[in-house]
């Protein structure tokens, strides 16, 4: 199956009314991802900046920090808030679970707290953002952790719902959390575009990087070859996975499903070009499931079935390559000139 396209839906079969749209749409939330970040347990960027001062400057000058700010003035978002019958984009829980960070009051209602930030990619931090921070007692060092503690610590911090670098398919789920509109009435109705050529490498290696752990917090350093090579596949192969739930969910023809075929089969051509490149068994199991199903809304067991499949290779992939062997795949990795934004160091 690998050599064949994935199989469409025929749109004669389906009858499209527009009216029917607002009646049968609603918020997506898919499988185990998920796709918008949760509120309950967020407790604000200001108790990640005690620690991370350096990464909250480099924060503060990315997309991330000033698109949410703009976002209210912003003509687009006016005319798709317009659309949805939105008056208010901080108060809609619609937009803000993306375009900020959401909190939950004690009377569970929702409020936007901060633009995007620390707990939209690492997740809501209440049950690890202590132990995070914990080394082994008030005057131990990061430096100074011994091996033991370290394994405790990152455990309970994975448990407690914290999306690490060093799990990167629970970290690269959540940037496509919100990369990845997974709501039929906000692309049919609102006109919000599916996905806004999101590409993991060449959007995390620009202004964002983050990755202060390796250099001490002493500056904004890119992440290395090997990494990138294996953050390349990751992408894609999510992005897949993610896609397959989403066209799963939908509830019949339109733009988003247009959309949605468009986007899974563009990331198989993405997917084949790295098993042109290398041979890696984990994509080559992820191409075979996504050819082996039609790329309809009416095929939502297959499609779920697919994904599942697709998680679990990917996966895989990231427990058994480090990246060290992936060289032929520089070719397809973008280079620092072509990654989003301004460097802060």
């Amino acid at each position: 199956m690998i050599g064949s396209r994935p199989r469409r839906f025929s749109t004669a079969r389906w009858v499209w009314i527009p009216a029917m749209v607002a009646l049968a749409m609603a918020a997506i939330c898919i499988g185990e991802v998920g796709l918008t970040p949760q509120p309950g347990g967020v407790v604000g960027p200001r108790q990640c900046s005690e620690c991370h001062e350096h990464a909250m400057r480099v924060w503060r000058r990315t997309h991330h920090y000033k698109r949410a700010r703009r976002l209210p003035r912003d003509e687009e978002a006016q005319r798709i808030a317009g659309a949805m019958g939105i008056r208010r984009l901080k108060s809609d829980q619609r937009c803000a679970t993306c375009h900020y960070t959401v909190q939950q009051d004690e009377d569970q209602k929702l409020r936007s707290i901060a633009e995007v930030s620390c707990e939209s990619c690492h997740g809501p931090a209440e049950n690890w953002i202590k132990p995070h921070a914990d080394f082994g007692g008030a005057e131990v060092t990061r430096a100074a952790e011994t091996p033991q503690h370290r394994e405790q610590r990152l455990a309970t911090c994975d448990a407690g719902g914290m999306n690490r670098p060093d799990r990167l398919y629970r970290l690269v789920s959540a940037c496509y959390q919100c990369h990845l509109v997974a709501d039929e009435q906000v692309v049919n109705v609102g006109g919000h575009p599916v996905a806004a050529d999101f590409e993991m490498v060449s959007w995390s290696q620009g202004e964002v990087r983050h990755n202060f752990v390796r250099s001490q917090d002493a500056s904004n350093v890119p992440s290395n070859a090997p990494r990138q090579r294996v953050m390349y596949v990751m992408g894609q192969a999510v992005q897949l996975e993610h896609a397959l739930r989403a066209l799963a969910a939908a509830s019949g023809p339109g733009p988003y499903v247009q959309s949605m075929v468009a986007h899974v089969e563009k990331t198989i051509e993405n997917l084949d070009r790295v098993a042109a490149a290398v041979a890696v068994d984990e994509v080559n199991e992820m191409l075979a499931s996504a050819r082996a199903v039609t790329l309809a809304p009416e095929q939502a067991d297959a499609l779920k079935s697919a994904a599942d499949k697709i998680g679990d290779a990917a996966r895989r992939f990231e427990a058994s390559h480090n990246g060290a062997h992936l060289e032929d795949l520089d070719a397809l990795v973008p280079s620092p000139e072509s990654c989003r934004g301004t460097v802060t160091p």
